[in-house]
């Protein structure tokens, strides 16, 4: 009994000491890979849109910060619909071939000049063909994102970058259609939003965006082969045991 004891503390030792996963990047875009810098739709790539959009530009930090984009916007007047999107980042052309974000993390650095956060505005958005919740397809595809209750904050200049974490591809809903869900292993587009989903946001200013990021968790071959051992240990133990 004293060795069975002994064989369960060597596996869970061995569970809690090897790191569980690390990030496969099926999507990236840090914005380096364009020479130009100033008017960002001067890329095939990307074009910034929206109803408050006033500037848009390609900026240049040197070392510590290469290329990132910068946007302007100015507050609606008046009451907005909901939903409205004051500003945007869309891809002008799908995956060739699509990509599959199963699993996958959304996450992407943003940094603002207001003084205070703005809260329930921002949320990235796939482009995706849609199956019913019984898996069937549709043969059309539709657009996913955070539902209005589950949208992030813009942060404060106070705070400088922020790596926000959109979770996962999974947790993405079509607002219009509740019954609607991507088809995860074949995503056509990823976007970024920043909504009015009631009143105004108020003010005017400027949001930086860098590092767009799609990763999937994937076990690390350390912590595989680390298992796959202790599997093998505990059999020859048992067969030990047994004997």
């Amino acid at each position: 009994m004293k060795k069975i004891f002994v064989l369960a503390a060597v596996i869970a030792l061995v569970g809690v000491a090897v790191p569980q996963s690390n990030a496969a990047v099926v999507f990236s875009e840090n914005f380096d890979s364009y020479t130009g810098i100033g008017d960002s739709n001067f890329t095939s790539m990307w074009t910034v849109f929206g109803g408050n959009l006033t500037d848009s530009d390609m900026l240049n930090e040197g070392p510590w910060r290469q290329n990132y984009l910068s946007i302007s916007f100015d507050s609606p007047a008046g009451d907005v619909p909901p939903n409205w999107v004051s500003i945007g980042l869309a891809m002008d052309n799908n995956f060739n071939p699509t990509l599959d974000f199963t699993g996958a993390h959304l996450v992407c650095d943003f940094r603002s000049n207001f003084e205070a956060s703005l809260t329930g505005v921002l949320s990235l958005e796939i482009i995706a063909p849609v199956q019913d919740l019984g898996g069937n397809p549709m043969g059309y595809s539709a657009s996913f994102r955070l539902l209005d209750a589950n949208l992030l904050a813009i942060p404060a200049a106070s705070e400088g970058w922020v790596t926000l974490n959109f979770g996962l591809a999974e947790d993405l809903r079509n607002p219009e259609a509740w019954w609607a869900r991507p088809i995860l292993t074949e995503v056509e587009k990823v976007q970024i939003l920043v909504l009015q989903t009631g009143g105004d946001i108020v003010g005017a200013g400027t949001v930086d965006i860098d590092n767009l990021y799609v990763n999937n968790a994937v076990p690390e071959p350390g912590a595989m082969m680390l298992c796959g051992f202790a599997m093998l240990f505990g059999v020859i133990y048992r067969k030990r045991l047994n004997k």
